[in-house]
């Protein structure tokens, strides 16, 4: 794991935990963004009292096995996999950032706007520090893989650049 949080491509050493500083600026997010009725109260609370996730194989492996217990899939299903190494933290920001405007300006209905939840991505990209014994890191390249709008801008980033 210290290899990995070693490579000065991904992330930089801090010597400080920045929590409280992203949260800040989570709750700024949310603040502009109230005040402009992009979201609502409801959104703006839940924002700014999410708790950390990371999820593990162990998660996934727990995930299939409720898929499992469901019984057999209809017929006509197809399971699909692939993985592409290091993939999360390997998606170039500016390139995740302009497949996901691209997605968003692609929508009917513009709400919210493009620009706040871009925003709110770039926050997410932006705000990724965490601690590996008693070293801080800030992610500063692609995604953190435990965050709940990971796969989706994964998924958005890799299939809006083919």
């Amino acid at each position: 794991m210290l290899e990995q949080l070693s490579n000065p491509l991904h992330y930089l050493s801090t010597s400080d935990d920045r929590t409280k500083l992203h949260l800040d600026r989570v709750k700024e997010w949310s603040d502009e963004w109230l005040v402009q009725q992009q979201i609502t109260d409801k959104i703006a609370n839940w924002v700014v009292n999410l708790e950390p996730k990371a999820g593990d194989t162990t998660h996934l492996i727990n995930e299939i096995d409720k898929l499992n217990k469901k019984g057999p899939s209809p017929p006509d299903t197809l399971l699909v996999s692939w993985d592409v190494v290091a993939m999360f933290p390997n998606i170039d920001n500016n390139l995740g950032l302009t497949a996901v405007k691209k997605a968003l300006d692609s929508r009917e209905n513009k709400f919210p706007s493009t620009k706040c939840i871009v925003e709110a991505v770039e926050i997410c990209l932006a705000c990724n520090n965490c601690q590996f014994g008693e070293m801080n890191f800030l992610q500063k390249h692609g995604t953190a893989m435990g965050p709940k709008n990971a796969c989706s801008y994964a998924d958005i980033a890799m299939g809006g650049n083919r």
